[in-house]
């Protein structure tokens, strides 16, 4: 067997291995307690002693908030990276900050590992996510394991974040365990005015949105669901919030709001940290019987201090949602009245529109009718050619006979003129001598073509009688 085809097999010999390894490390990922402590492993375990001499002394806590550093011994190639990323404004009481820590496994030799939480006397942590994935690292593929904590400070000043030990099992290692332990932090926690209530959250930003109501029934309860994502939310802090707001308005019951995390939102992309709350809260429009068929929804603020703030606490900000109006369907009698009084002017308001249908299409045909009309004159009076043939068809087009009276009902100026040199070559002498100055000394086609362009459409309002009997 050639070299490539026993790299291959061996590749994917490792990859099945390292996904099982992956699921024991996700059941394994839990907050440090005796009971799994690595000295109180099962008697297989206690049985055979660890690669490290004696018991792990851990390091002095650093500043450093990225460090690869830590107590132990790993197996050969992995490598371990823990990394603090405090909020904009530096870590800050209350405000929860991201934790990650990165497990590399360069030979891809590691079928089991366990770790626990971050903690601390000062600080509250909750898992975020796990992911382990092959990746390519400096054109080598490499299992990489990340594991992502919310870590929230409980009180100001300086405090010691601390990381459990953790174990690791690589293929050929047997029943001996490889253990390690990050190097611990020292934090410095910024503080917060004193006079603001402790359940308001510490957030970059809060949002909350609110689903559309179904149908509303008189006496008929519905519920009202929302959802506010945020950092830094509790239940407590949103019921505090909420039970000074829902007051119930006229003709309207607001019940008790009922809060849980919504575990089946996913994160935000760009807000690892935030966490979203689902809250249903039920709504009973006024019973049947009753005259009112609208009440309106207050407005829901949420407040919350930004902790992107130059100087966090100074002031409230708000997650704001706009007061709703709701209506619902009135009682049966109050529908059986309200139908007859329902129909009837809708009765006159449909007939009044049939008979402005039918109006605006009389309009509409008799518009048509008065283009084609025009039209139809410019034509003729296009194929005109001569100066008599001109007049005496647009006499006929205009039903009127003199250029006097043309004039009096179209006083268009262009078209005064044009029919003043149509009159002038239609009845000029033979023998008169032409004026270089003269409108007249104008030939026929350039009146022609003015009178067709500036014929006013006047004349076709109506079928003129004269218009009639040339043509019919």
């Amino acid at each position: 067997m050639n070299a490539p085809m026993a790299r291959l097999i061996r590749d994917l010999t490792l990859g099945a291995l390292l996904g099982i390894a992956g699921l024991a490390a996700a059941q394994a990922f839990d907050i440090p307690t005796p009971a799994n402590q690595p000295s109180a492993q099962s008697s297989a375990m206690t049985a055979t002693q660890p690669h490290t001499q004696g018991p792990i002394v851990p390091l002095p806590p650093t500043e450093d908030l990225v460090s690869a550093s830590g107590a132990g011994e790993l197996p050969e190639g992995v490598t371990v990276e823990t990394d603090i990323a405090p909020t904009a404004g530096g870590l800050l009481v209350r405000a929860p900050f991201l934790v990650t820590l990165t497990i590399l496994d360069r030979t891809r030799s590691l079928t089991d590992h366990r770790l626990h939480r971050p903690h601390g006397d000062a600080f509250v942590t909750r898992r975020i996510s796990i992911d382990q994935k092959l990746v390519n690292l400096n054109g080598r593929l490499v299992n990489r394991y990340v594991y992502r904590f919310a870590v929230t400070p409980l009180q100001p000043g300086t405090a010691v974040l601390s990381f459990a030990e953790m174990t690791f099992r690589t293929v050929g290692s047997g029943e001996t365990p490889y253990t390690f332990m990050p190097v611990a932090r020292q934090l410095s926690i910024r503080p917060l005015p004193g006079y603001w209530p402790e359940y308001l959250p510490v957030a970059p930003k809060l949002s909350i949105r609110a689903d559309d109501l179904p149908p509303l029934s008189a006496g008929q309860p519905v519920d009202w669901h929302l959802r506010v994502t945020g950092e830094g939310l509790t239940a407590q802090a949103l019921q505090k919030m909420l039970d000074e707001q829902l007051l119930s308005p006229a003709h309207l019951r607001v019940g008790t709001p009922e809060i849980r995390l919504a575990t089946d939102t996913p994160v935000p992309a760009d807000d690892l940290l935030a966490e979203t709350y689902s809250i249903r809260i039920p709504l009973l429009p006024a019973p049947a019987g009753q005259d009112t068929t609208e009440a309106k929804l207050p407005e829901l603020r949420l407040p919350y201090l930004d902790s992107r703030a130059a100087e966090p606490g100074q002031q409230l900000r708000y997650a704001a949602l706009a007061p709703q109006t709701l209506h619902w369907a009135p009682s049966t009698g109050q529908r059986v009245l309200g139908g007859i009084g329902y129909w009837w002017w809708r009765i006159g308001v449909m007939l009044l529109l049939v008979y402005a249908g039918a109006y605006g299409v009389r309009d509409l045909r008799r518009r048509w009718a008065i283009r084609q009309r025009y039209r139809a004159a410019q034509a003729r009076l296009a194929a005109c050619a001569d100066p008599q043939a001109l007049l005496r068809t647009l006499r006929q087009e205009t039903g009127l006979p003199s250029v006097g009276q043309m004039i009096d009902r179209a006083p268009n100026p262009r078209f005064m003129a044009a029919v003043k040199a149509l009159d002038r070559l239609c009845y000029r002498p033979e023998n008169a001598s032409l004026d270089a100055t003269d409108s007249a000394h104008v030939a026929f086609p350039s009146v022609r073509d003015e009178l067709v362009r500036w014929l006013p459409r006047v004349f076709f309002q109506a079928v003129a009688p004269g218009h009639r009997q040339g043509h019919h």
